[in-house]
């Protein structure tokens, strides 16, 4: 089935978590979210799924936080490849808001069937790192292989040895001092 740890039917919010090892003969690894799910100081390692999202399947919009702590997601497979986030909604949103001394660090693939936003946000006391990680949509038509990245805010963004597909990218745009 799909969710090795928790199958989430409604809106949800987690916080202060642990999920390491769960597995998924399905998709999502850890978490399958079927609505929006909010994630907070939360680490997800080593797990694995057999379909889509090796820690986390969101059939729509995923946020995730880390406010004076961490956010980790690392380590976990899906169908056998390096996945950490599936996002599967048509111009589905992925958050990630990182403030006071808070840091997200994402080590694994983010990818998709459709074409998606990654929103960046935060504070200039705050770090977000993508890091060793494949941002793309999987989708066959052109026009939903794209990843849409916006910056908001000043956060320290950290995009390293990553892959990103040449075309997926739209836009990168930024206000207030944000740095690359």
């Amino acid at each position: 089935g799909n969710g090795g740890a928790i199958y989430a039917t409604g809106s949800s919010t987690i916080s202060g978590n642990s999920f390491t090892g769960n597995t998924s003969d399905g998709n999502g690894g850890a978490i399958y979210a079927s609505s929006a799910l909010t994630i907070t100081n939360s680490l997800l390692t080593n797990n694995s799924a057999s379909g889509d999202g090796g820690a986390i399947y969101a059939a729509t919009n995923l946020t995730l936080n880390a406010d004076n702590g961490e956010t980790i997601i690392s380590g976990n497979t899906a169908g056998g490849y390096n996945n950490g986030i599936y996002m599967n909604k048509q111009n589905g949103i992925l958050n990630l808001n990182a403030t006071n001394n808070g840091t997200i660090t994402i080590a694994d693939a983010i990818t998709s069937g459709q074409a998606y936003t990654l929103n960046l946000s935060g504070d200039n006391t705050s770090s977000i790192n993508i890091l060793d990680s494949h941002l793309a949509s999987s989708s066959s038509s052109w026009s939903d292989k794209s990843v849409s990245v916006t910056v908001t805010g000043s956060p320290n963004i950290s995009f390293e040895d990553n892959e990103i597909e040449t075309y997926s990218v739209k836009s990168w745009s930024s206000s207030d001092t944000a740095r690359y």
